[in-house]
């Protein structure tokens, strides 16, 4: 139960995000390869661009998991609020 719990946190959010932009990364370079595109010099972008597409997955990650954390926090502070009458 507590890495069900921790997997809901910002750590989660980092390596989910992290692995849809690598993944996704690795999706452009496997297409250059197979278009024959694919060279020594252009190798580095290539390369480069999985890690980008890793480091800005994460970033998203954090975004989104803070963009959740403010409405899971404004539905408890709506569920705690006393009726207005």
């Amino acid at each position: 139960m507590r890495a069900l719990k921790a997997s809901r946190g910002p750590f989660g959010a980092i390596l989910a995000g992290t692995g849809i932009g690598l993944l996704l990364g690795a999706i452009v370079l496997v297409v250059a390869i197979l278009q024959e595109e694919f060279d020594i010099a252009k190798g580095v972008f290539y390369v480069s661009g999985v890690l980008l597409g890793g480091m800005l997955g994460g970033a998203c990650g954090i975004a989104v998991h803070q963009l959740l954390l403010r409405a899971e926090a404004k539905q408890e502070a709506a569920r705690q609020s006393p009726p207005t009458n």
